[in-house]
């Protein structure tokens, strides 16, 4: 007997769509089956989805697109918010105009300045750009406040703050490296962006990351109980480095401090989890020394992430020898193969126990992939720029505090335009040369990440926004 098409079903169908805009009508059906326990074919959900306006193509969806009956159209504003992630420049207003608010608690204020902001810079009032439903979803408000937003707006008119930028841009000052304290005694350094291990902070400002976000980096890995580094630089045998730097996670982390250009402390964490898993990559063109696989290499199976594209991979115990520290390590070895035809172009060696948790394994590779989509091909990249180093003086350029201006003056909502402005800029001078506020697109928000389609941007483009690493309330953001 054919599902009853109620309110009820309706809601969930139509919410559901919304959420995943990229699902055809017959996952969409089994997402319901799964999720809620009824039975509905993917007949009904085609008429109920076709009564709402939304025209679906026949057949299998092949991969994410767009939600064609609304593409959000100021879709690239969610491109400055993810650059927000570097800087924290939301936060920053926040908390400076707190004072003037007391009938907001800190995230509404944060979400409604957001809206002022990306209002005023394409144009609209806070009313005409927010009746637009993709506009809200952009700026993460689930509904248009109205008597919130006139509260903002007077309140704004009649106090006309000025907020200094001067202790933001202080914050903004460049995290050369992070030290490691392990509880065997041994300290270890990686650089701001975790690519590699180090022997003492690096100096190369292609390694740096302002302080916030290379906080925010290590913070959400810690939270995923797990260290996420790109490779390490090794030659010929897995260096000491990497051995030493496993061999304190083993022991355990007492603390990790953050260092300037100058190696002059900018803090430290202490985290609750002492003993997370240490994943790092490494090209098997440069270690080709002391390595012996303890058994015979699985057959690789294909892995396709939307985000990540489609490659094989496969696990194998493997022995690796450092002879000039004398060790011998067991460690999980994965390798990855952009094909079956050719030899494996990476591998990713870990501590974590394979055991029977191969799925959750695929987690952390998963997770290792959304730190370091590129990696295969950055790594040469970045051995060039440390060879050309060794022949030339370079010093930081703290660009970003320079693109601040001392001070913001609010004396109505559209002087929020300028919070756009700077944001864009920055876009442009740290991404690419390209105006994200008026592009249309989609986006979807998943567990730990947010995939992000723009119509006009290019795979340049793509390639760049993905290899910086930004974040929306801790969540990954990749262009696809």
């Amino acid at each position: 007997m054919p599902k009853k098409i109620d309110s009820y079903l309706k809601k969930l169908v139509l919410g559901q769509k919304n959420k995943a805009s990229y699902l055809g009508v017959r996952k969409l059906a089994a997402l319901l089956n799964e999720k809620y326990k009824i039975n509905i074919s993917k007949s009904t959900v085609q008429n109920i989805l076709k009564a709402r306006g939304v025209q679906e193509k026949r057949g299998r969806k092949k991969a994410f697109s767009l939600y064609k009956i609304k593409p959000v159209e100021p879709c690239g504003l969610l491109l400055l918010r993810a650059i927000d992630s570097y800087i924290g420049l939301f936060d920053y207003l926040a908390n400076a105009l707190a004072e003037y608010f007391l009938q907001l608690d800190r995230n509404l204020l944060k979400r409604l300045i957001i809206l002022a902001s990306f209002s005023a810079f394409i144009g609209d009032s806070s009313y005409a750009g927010a009746k637009h439903r993709g506009f809200l979803r952009v700026i993460s408000l689930f509904y248009l406040p109205r008597r919130k937003i006139n509260y903002f707006n007077t309140i704004i008119s009649q106090n006309r703050p000025a907020v200094s930028l001067k202790p933001l841009k202080e914050d903004l000052r460049f995290t050369s490296s992070l030290k490691f304290y392990f509880k065997n005694g041994y300290s270890g350094f990686c650089d701001a962006k975790m690519l590699s291990f180090w022997d003492s902070p690096p100096t190369l400002e292609h390694f740096f990351l302002p302080q916030r976000i290379a906080r925010l980096r290590i913070l959400k890995m810690l939270e995923d109980k797990a260290i996420f580094v790109g490779y390490t630089k090794s030659f010929d045998y897995l260096s000491f480095l990497a051995i030493n730097f496993l061999g304190g996670i083993n022991s355990g982390i007492e603390k990790i401090e953050f260092l300037d250009e100058n190696a002059a402390s900018l803090g430290e964490i202490k985290p609750q989890n002492p003993k997370p898993a240490l994943f790092f990559g490494y090209s098997p063109k440069t270690i080709t020394k002391g390595i012996k696989f303890l058994s015979e290499i699985p057959r690789f199976r294909k892995v396709f992430w939307p985000e990540l594209g489609e490659f094989f991979s496969a696990s194998v115990m493997t022995n690796f020898l450092q002879p000039k520290i004398g060790q011998n390590l067991n460690l999980n070895n994965t390798l990855i193969k952009k094909n079956l035809s050719t030899s494996p172009s990476w591998g990713i060696i870990t501590n974590f126990p394979l055991g029977t948790k191969k799925a959750y394994l695929d987690i952390f590779l998963k997770k290792y992939l959304y730190f370091w989509p590129y990696i295969m091909e950055d790594f040469f990249q970045d051995m060039e720029v440390i060879e050309k180093a060794a022949f030339s003086t370079q010093k930081s350029q703290n660009y970003l505090a320079k693109m601040f201006p001392e001070k913001l003056q609010f004396s109505q909502p559209s002087d929020f335009t300028k919070v756009g402005l700077i944001l864009s800029v920055i876009f442009k001078e740290i991404v690419w040369g390209w105006e994200p506020k008026a592009k249309s697109g989609d986006f979807r928000i998943k567990k730990d990440h947010i995939a992000v389609q723009l119509r006009q941007a290019s795979p340049e483009l793509i390639a760049k926004f993905n290899r910086i690493g930004f974040f929306i309330d801790k969540k990954r953001v990749f262009l696809v």
